[in-house]
Order: C-alpha cells, then structure tokens, then sequence
C-alpha cells in the first residue's frame, strides 16, 4: 500500500515515498516475486488458486504524483498496479483536505501561541505551548520535543476534523489559514490529479484504477445510506471519467464497518482492500484483503521486510 512518491516533504503518516527509494522497492518487489495486478487477484480469490509468492502494488487517494512519479517506474520494471480515487478531489484546486492540513499547522516555522476553532459546532480552544515555538525539522526522524509537539497539536486538530462534512471542513481549513498567516500555494505533490492526467494514468497496461468514494470520508462515521451513496457515486463518476468498468475498491482511512462490506459486495466491486498488515490467503473474504504499508527505506531494508511478509 502505497500513497505518495514524490520528493521529500512534510510527512506526518509516513506516507510519502521518494521516486529513487520506489525505484529501489519496485526493483525489490520484481525481483522476489510474482508482480500481479489487482484485478488479476481478483479472479485467482474467486478461482481458490492463488499464485505462488506473489505482489499486488496499490496506491490510496488519487495523487497526481502518481502519473508523474510512479507510473514511468512501474512501467520501468513492468510491475502492474491500482490506484483507487476520490473521484470528488480530481480537478480540485486544492489539496487533499488531510494534506492541506499539515501545510498549515506544520510548515509555517512558528504558530501563534493560543488557538480557538468551531469544529462541527464545538469549540475547541488550544495552548499551544512549545508546539508554538520555530522548528526545522519537519522529518521527524530524529529526536526533536518542539517538532514533536507541534505533532501532537496536529494530531489533536486532525481528530474532530476527520468526522466533518466536507463544506464544514474547507471552513475549517481556511479560518486556520487566517490563524496562522501561512501564505502556500497548492503543491502539485499533494494534489489529486485532473480528469486528463487520470485518463492518462490508465493509458497503457501499466495501471488501473480502483474506487475510493467521492470526498474521502471516514465511512463508519456515516449513515448506511450515505455510505451508499459515497460509494456508489464514486463508482459511476470514475466509470464515467475513464470509460470503462472499475471493479476494485479500497476503503478511506482502511476503516469500515459490516453494513460497509455488504454496500460493498452489492455494489459490483469484485476486491475492496483494507489496511490490516497479513498475507493474502486463498480462503480470505475478497472485500476484506489485508496489505502492507510501505514506508520510505532503501531497497535492503525493504527486501528485508519483503521477504518477512513473504514467509
């Protein structure tokens, strides 16, 4: 499970991968094992005969860098893979909302000390302390208390955030963008693609693309019906985008609830991954397949935690 492959940037989930480290990994994943796509999973899941030592690579979220990225490493190694899309973030101009959050709070070298926002009609009020103070470090990858606390003031806005509806959320974004003065334009690492840079994500045999609802959101945190909806309208806007059947599925935030798999099974998805870290096995529940997420490393610790899965 892959997000991002872009270069270095802010990265408070582990989510970005630079394209030389992808190179090394995809190197790696050639090497090792049998490299399938997704829809390839599909029909082995529903034929009871999986592949021996075999790889699926997927991509969460629709990023641009993807296409930029990705896809010429991909077709370098001739590795197949699936991206799934938020089909209501293609042609934004504006970052994923969770992105665009952490250019806010965690970019800017200083914050102002005292934070008070409305989140879904709760306020909220913040001290925030040494999560204030100037920074330089935004790796966190060595030891480092004010960046760390500027983590956790993050982390504590990002909580209520994630349950908002979206219009409440863009709100959200702009007052924080008031609040702290931060002036940064939209990155082209952490934005979706547009309708033309998907439909030419899919040209070729390289990769395929999967759903991921419309705006991204935290499915259990939803009425059935508008799970439904989310996901039945990201379907047929996906469809509609690149002209062809999308039978694959990947749940926002990895979360879902029964009623989210049985949405799912109705709605003609054949697969719909999670992000619980196994192993594929013939007799798993094809809306239910586990993954690993794969983090920034260089190709001998990734083989190392590669060959670890493996067995």
């Amino acid at each position: 499970m892959y997000h991002r492959v872009a270069p270095h940037a802010i990265d408070p989930w582990y989510l970005n991968v630079t394209p030389e480290r992808f190179d090394e990994q995809i190197a790696v994943v050639k090497k090792n094992t049998q490299t399938i796509s997704l829809v390839e999973l599909a029909d082995a899941l529903a034929a009871r005969k999986l592949p021996e030592r075999f790889c699926v690579i997927t991509f969460d979220d629709g990023y641009y860098n993807n296409l930029q990225y990705a896809k010429p490493i991909l077709a370098k190694h001739g590795v197949p893979a699936t991206v799934f899309v938020s089909t209501g973030y293609t042609g934004r101009e504006r970052e994923f909302w969770w992105e665009e959050l952490d250019d806010l709070l965690l970019s800017p070298e200083t914050l102002p000390n005292t934070l008070e926002l409305s989140l879904q009609g709760k306020t909220h009020q913040w001290d925030l302390g040494q999560a204030a103070m100037p920074y330089r470090d935004p790796t966190h990858r060595s030891p480092d208390p004010i960046r760390d606390a500027r983590l956790d003031f993050y982390s504590k806005v990002w909580q209520p955030m994630q349950m908002m509806p979206e219009d409440q959320l863009f709100e959200a974004l702009d007052t924080l963008r008031n609040w702290c003065g931060w002036t940064g334009r939209p990155r082209d690492t952490h934005r979706a693609m547009t309708s033309d840079e998907l439909n030419k994500l899919v040209e070729g045999d390289v990769i395929d693309v999967g759903g991921h609802t419309v705006r991204h959101p935290y499915l259990p945190g939803l009425p059935i019906e508008e799970q439904r909806q989310e996901i039945l309208q990201g379907k047929s806007e996906l469809e509609a985008n690149i002209g062809r059947e999308v039978s694959t599925f990947s749940y926002p935030f990895n979360s879902h609830t029964p009623d989210t798999e049985s949405i799912i099974r109705e709605s003609g998805y054949a697969v719909a991954c999670s992000g619980f870290e196994r192993s594929v096995w013939q007799n798993d529940d094809p809306v239910l397949l586990p993954r690993f997420a794969a983090e920034e490393m260089d190709g001998p610790a990734f083989e190392r935690s590669l060959l670890h899965w493996l067995d």
